[in-house]
């Protein structure tokens, strides 16, 4: 009988998703990153101005959106894969240069897989 995405184990479905977002979590870290420098610019030159400092990510929340639409297990499989990506964007350094954002990457990929293993005692 073949193996089709969705006969896969819960967990390796969310490994699977969680690796998909790579790129956009690249994207958003860098995003938050420039953003932020820009703020502090603008803050520099008006400080009345000054206010909060709020994450975004868009390229996360597009393909997010992108895999909700392929099928309604992709749903609940996605709770936890996005709550993990969130993490890890609100976690990233707000400025970094390409390099230190690599080393980073390397350290969200080793949170996401101690995510996995902590969120598959939860779930399952």
């Amino acid at each position: 009988m073949p193996t089709d995405f969705y006969s896969l184990p819960l967990e390796l479905r969310q490994k699977i998703l969680l690796n998909s977002f790579e790129e956009p979590l690249a994207n958003d870290i860098a995003f938050n990153a420039n953003l932020s420098r820009l703020k502090q610019i603008l803050d520099g030159i008006n400080t009345a101005a000054a206010k909060p400092f709020f994450h975004f990510a868009p390229h996360i929340s597009a393909w997010a959106h992108t895999l909700k639409s392929t099928h309604p297990t992709i749903n609940g499989d996605l709770e936890f894969v996005m709550r993990t990506t969130l993490k890890a964007v609100e976690a990233a350094p707000r400025y970094t240069s390409p390099k230190s954002r690599l080393a980073y990457m390397g350290e969200c990929e080793k949170m996401a897989m101690d995510g996995i293993a902590s969120g598959l005692r939860v779930i399952a």
